[in-house]
């Protein structure tokens, strides 16, 4: 039995997916996305390319309310 060591198991916190990643590997794609709650409290989450993709559409949809409130649009 051979063993390989500097192994790592990386999963999506978001669809479960997971890789296995050495040393040498290159794992294009996955994202540590960070987001502060509304409580101020900082939580990052490790995404897969594909959870990554959907975040960012989801992210600049809160951006632009986000922009949309700090101009006073709608007031």
């Amino acid at each position: 039995m051979s063993v390989e060591k500097g192994l790592e198991r990386w999963t999506c916190d978001r669809c479960g997916r997971e890789i296995i990643k050495d040393d040498g590997k290159n794992v294009d794609g996955w994202k540590t996305i960070r987001h502060i709650d509304i409580n101020d409290v900082a939580i990052e989450r490790l995404v897969c390319p594909e959870c990554y993709v959907l975040y960012k559409s989801f992210a600049t949809y809160a951006d632009k309310n986000f922009d949309e409130y700090m101009s006073g649009a709608g007031e």
